[in-house]
């Protein structure tokens, strides 16, 4: 009895030690990928939108973005380690209306992660103009070659 419990047990842990061991681009295609909100940035002023949404690295993000932590249990920005993942950033145009951009998805297809996300546009004008980003984290392991957007 005794044997075949450890026998269960060693084949279970077997299972679970390889489904953790995945390559870098071990989305199957179709399969929907676990993505973070990054929370308390902002787009810098003095930057242009960058073509590609897909940031690699802490220097280009930093290039792009500055931190708004404020005071308070969520005031500080999420933390993001670019050696394990990589960020999705939308930035949308200067307004002077509100805009909420909430992620929906991302897939993995056989060469493009995509990545569906609605926006709500405000209807009354604000008093002021802003620039308006959603930033997503994603592990790196998940990676593709190019991100593609589709705004429902």
């Amino acid at each position: 009895m005794k044997t075949i419990t450890t026998s269960v047990l060693a084949i279970i842990s077997l299972i679970l030690i390889c489904s953790c061991c995945t390559g870098k681009n071990s989305a199957t295609k179709g399969e929907n990928i676990p993505y973070t909100v990054a929370k308390n940035y902002f787009f810098r002023n003095d930057r242009t939108a960058p073509d590609n949404p897909k940031i690699t690295t802490k220097e280009q993000f930093f290039d792009l973005f500055g931190m708004a932590a404020f005071m308070g249990k969520d005031g500080r920005p999420t933390n993001i380690d670019f050696s394990r993942q990589f960020v999705i950033a939308i930035v949308h145009p200067e307004t002077a209306y509100s805009v909420q951009m909430t992620p929906k998805s991302i897939k993995s297809t056989d060469d493009k992660l995509i990545f569906t996300y609605q926006e709500k546009v405000g209807k009354e004008k604000l008093t002021y103009t802003s620039r308006p980003v959603m930033i997503v984290v994603v592990d790196k392991k998940c990676e593709k070659s190019s991100v593609v957007l589709v705004k429902q």
